[in-house]
């Protein structure tokens, strides 16, 4: 009987080849154009042997932490992957595609490339430690292994959402941004409020300074996300003024312009799943305008770890480095050192932002608090030692103090 994820690898090789990355030390990404491309197949250098044979070692080595089907779905990944870098390479070279997002295309699949060198690490470091009796260490490497797996799949989804924002329509079709239509009055009130669709622009018009027009949208994502809700304004006349309203009805932010004919946009925080209404009123006189609800995808690739009770803190280990971010002043990161090697430990977070207050909060194993480090200017970095007892566990806490966001390098020596 054939192996089914063995049958893919070549799926995966015939996919990659020419789509790859060239990753560096670090998991950068190198970007390789070659001269005279004239197809996708000619833009990457290869490096789909290096995704295939790390999937082959969790495969070969990680029965006792890695199923057969989670072995598919890697292979599964890695296929999809190379579709979605294949689409993001057309698109490029349809001209529809600008070098900032072609790079992010780039990093999302680099990111998966690491993980699952980083999986396949792992794997031989537990097979090593399985054969040599040392529980401890396959217990705590099975753990990382679970979060890893989780990482990578999260990797491919976004991916995949990104990418179906850039996809070309298929030949026939307006190369128009797709548009969901007109608002369908009567749209006055949040009992009529139109649809808006995610990531589709919706045109509008204040008819008289009396009109209100009502929408409503779903937020998508899984975890929490920041959202942008811009107004296009498509006349002379109009100074819009938005609200935005949250799943209970009550107002979370507003933004406005008393320059007629402005654009205006404001940003907030979505919950996963939850419902959310936009209303577009006029700061004076009337027109027309397009209105487009936008997903950030602003998580990082650990959420979500913001309740340790609910959410399984991620796993850190000693001499590893975790890169991250904070949300929002809401935000809070989990992080969970299954066993401290000795008697204290050093923790450092890099702030990478010139807007994160950063906290970091230790907790011993019963989560109870025995440190809070913290620095209330912005764009500050953290840098302390904390008592510990040898094999006991840890839970490190990150974030903002009293506000801010922003991203961070998590280390813990």
């Amino acid at each position: 009987m054939t192996d089914p994820a063995r049958a893919m690898s070549g799926s995966v090789k015939a996919i990659l080849i020419g789509l790859g990355i060239v990753v560096l030390a670090g998991g950068a990404a190198l970007v390789l154009l070659k001269p005279g491309a004239s197809s996708c197949q000619g833009v990457f250098e290869q490096t789909a042997p290096r995704l295939e044979a790390n999937i082959e070692l969790i495969k070969n080595k990680g029965g006792f932490a890695v199923s057969q089907e989670k072995v598919q779905e890697l292979t599964e990944g890695a296929q999809k992957v190379g579709l979605h870098l294949k689409t993001c390479c057309s698109v490029l070279e349809g001209g529809k595609l600008n070098p900032d997002q072609f790079q992010q295309c780039i990093a999302r699949a680099s990111e998966y490339d690491r993980q699952i060198a980083e999986t396949a690490r792992q794997v031989d470091v537990a097979a090593t430690a399985q054969a040599q009796g040392q529980t401890a260490v396959v217990e705590q490497q099975k753990t990382q292994i679970a979060s890893g797996l989780k990482s990578a799949a999260s990797e491919v989804t976004a991916l995949g959402q990104q990418v179906a924002q850039l996809a070309p329509k298929p030949s026939g079709q307006s190369d128009a941004t797709p548009r969901s239509g007109s608002e369908g009055e009567p749209n006055d009130s949040k009992a009529s409020a139109a649809e808006l669709a995610i990531n589709t622009p919706t045109d509008g018009e204040i008819a008289s300074t009396e009109d209100h027009d009502n929408f409503r949208f779903m937020s998508g994502a899984s975890v929490r996300d920041r959202v942008i809700v811009r107004l296009e304004n498509r006349s002379d006349t109009l100074r819009p003024y938005l609200k935005v309203f949250g799943p209970d009805k009550a107002a979370l932010q507003e933004a406005y312009s008393s320059t007629a004919g402005a654009d205006t946009e404001l940003a907030f925080t979505a919950q996963p799943g939850k419902r959310y209404y936009v209303e577009v009123n006029s700061f004076g006189n009337s027109g027309k305008y397009t209105l487009t609800a936008v997903p950030q995808a602003a998580f990082d690739r650990f959420e979500p770890n913001d309740d340790p009770i609910h959410d399984p803190p991620t796993p850190i280990m000693v001499g590893e480095s975790i890169d991250a971010n904070i949300l929002d002043e809401q935000d809070n990161d989990w992080y969970r050192l299954a066993a401290a090697p000795g008697t204290s430990i050093r923790v450092t977070l890099e702030n990478r932002s010139t807007t994160l207050r950063p906290d970091v909060v230790v907790y011993d194993a019963q989560r109870s608090q025995i440190k809070d480090n913290y620095d209330s200017t912005v764009g500050a970095s953290l840098d302390f030692s904390v008592d510990t007892t040898a094999g006991l566990t840890y839970y490190l806490q990150v974030k903002p103090f009293s506000s801010g966001s922003g991203d961070y390098r998590l280390t813990v020596r």
